[in-house]
């Protein structure tokens, strides 16, 4: 199995190893999920009676994506915040003209 950022997430080949029998198929689908950045590289080593045995499969990915700060609030952030959003200016404008 290939390490992380690299993941088996489908196929018909989930759980390896697997012994396949003549002219019988399985196919691998490999995910790319990097929580950092960087260049990352694996490996699948596919063993048969082939005369090409081991037949490896190279795995490579980079991860260039920003990391996004979400900012967090406290209390009074989210009463301001919602505030904003539901329109607190229609609110005061009810209360002056009932007055």
């Amino acid at each position: 199995s290939p390490a992380e950022p690299f993941s088996i997430t489908g196929g018909t080949c989930i759980s390896l190893p697997v012994t396949l029998a003549a002219a019988e198929t399985c196919t691998i689908e490999i995910s790319f999920m990097p929580t950092v950045l960087g260049d990352f590289s694996d490996q699948i080593v596919i063993t048969s009676n082939a005369t090409s045995n081991p037949d490896t499969v190279r795995l490579s990915g980079r991860s260039n994506f920003e990391l996004l700060v979400v900012p967090t609030l406290n209390g009074w952030g989210l009463l301001i915040l919602t505030m904003l959003l539901f329109g607190i200016g229609g609110l005061l404008i009810r209360i002056k003209a009932t007055r």
